[in-house]
């Protein structure tokens, strides 16, 4: 089994061909050395062709072995795994977070709620809807071909999952309900005083055809004060109560 993880690499502004250059080629194989310095193995990459006067960028997808965290030492499990709760069976399988009352939990109608703390719930909500755009965002294709048949299909309607967070809907570009949530890398900001804030990342995992991927959500949540929070996805930032508020473009 692998993970999947797509990223996008902005490089050189185009001024007379919208084309990848050598110093564009150069900042990719920068990039894939680095990651397979990591582990992560390439799959995948395309180049996003733009206008002039425009940076172009690269869309590269990679994957990693995953780890069976049922043969791993508890310590081992600590520093990698927060919570992970199972979509498929409505059961938690591991929570070894330090922060107190710290869970998922299933609700009615695909919704799920993320207890932190003691007075801090995020409720996060899957619904398959018909939608305009493209599916799986590269990483869940089982194929390339699979891949551009999805990229051609992108302005015709077809079953899209969304997800409702606080004020929020997002396309996650999925056409199945996720497997699994789990909840990694878990932080405090902030001290203990006033400006406390627990970050932490969200992977809503899928499975089709025997392979896994997952799309990733950071959350900051003040653990002081109102009871709102904020969270990144691609290349956006969303406010619990506001929406959107923060977008980059190339």
């Amino acid at each position: 089994m692998y993970t999947y993880k797509t990223e996008i690499l902005t490089v050189g502004t185009k001024w007379l061909s919208d084309k990848a250059d050598a110093n564009d080629i150069a900042m990719l194989d920068n990039l894939i050395n680095e990651r397979a310095a990591d582990g992560w193995e390439l799959v995948t990459y395309d180049y996003m062709a733009t206008s002039m006067q425009i940076k172009g960028a690269f869309v590269v997808t990679f994957r990693k072995e995953k780890d069976d965290i049922f043969t791993q030492s508890s310590t081992n499990l600590f520093e990698t795994l927060d919570v992970r709760y199972s979509i498929t069976d409505k059961k938690e399988l591991e929570n070894s977070n330090g922060f107190g009352n710290y869970s998922i939990r299933a609700e009615e109608d695909n919704s799920y709620v993320i207890s932190i703390g003691d007075c801090r719930f995020i409720t996060i909500r899957f619904n398959i809807e018909e939608a305009k755009g493209r599916l799986h965002g590269g990483c869940g294709a089982a194929s390339m071909r699979e891949y551009l048949e999805n990229e051609a299909m992108a302005e015709e309607t077809a079953p899209h999952l969304f997800a409702y967070i606080g004020n929020n809907r997002i396309d996650l570009e999925e056409d199945i309900y996720p497997s699994e949530l789990t909840i990694r890398n878990t932080q405090m900001s902030g001290g203990s005083g006033e400006d406390a804030e627990l970050i932490f990342e969200l992977h809503i995992v899928f499975t089709r055809r025997g392979m896994d991927w997952d799309k990733t959500l950071t959350f900051t949540v003040p653990m002081h004060g109102e009871a709102r929070y904020t969270f990144d996805y691609l290349t956006s930032t969303y406010d619990s109560k506001d929406g959107k508020v923060e977008k980059f473009t190339f």
